[in-house]
């Protein structure tokens, strides 16, 4: 059995029903315990979404690079660009580069997105 597009996540739009864990298991052995394994991925959304949640006061770029995470702003006309001179690339529109141009910038490892 494969994990992945036409294993066990192909197609269940999130309902990782009990015969899905059955294949699971059979997948991976006597060692596979769901219980265990739910209990560490609930546990690590926990600590990732500490991780994420920014100190108070703290909004975009800022949040972002207090985060560990890349951030690319799309300011409005109406805020103040200043505020935006930390992220990583700053866009006049979101329409100016497609997400998987940005990606693809991402995934080459650029230093820096400007």
């Amino acid at each position: 059995m494969t994990l992945g597009p036409t294993g066990f996540f192909a197609d269940h739009g999130g309902d990782a029903n009990d015969a899905r864990y059955v294949a699971l298991a059979a997948a991976v052995g006597p060692a596979y315990d769901r219980t265990s394994s739910h209990t560490l991925r609930m546990a690590y959304r926990a600590e990732l979404n500490a991780a994420l949640t920014p100190a108070p006061g703290m909004h975009g770029v800022a949040a972002a690079q207090a985060a560990g995470l890349r951030c690319v702003a799309v300011p409005n006309r109406h805020t103040d660009h200043a505020r935006f001179t930390a992220a990583d690339l700053v866009l006049p529109s979101a329409a100016d580069l497609p997400l998987d141009a940005l990606l693809a910038r991402l995934a080459l490892g650029a230093g820096s997105l400007r």
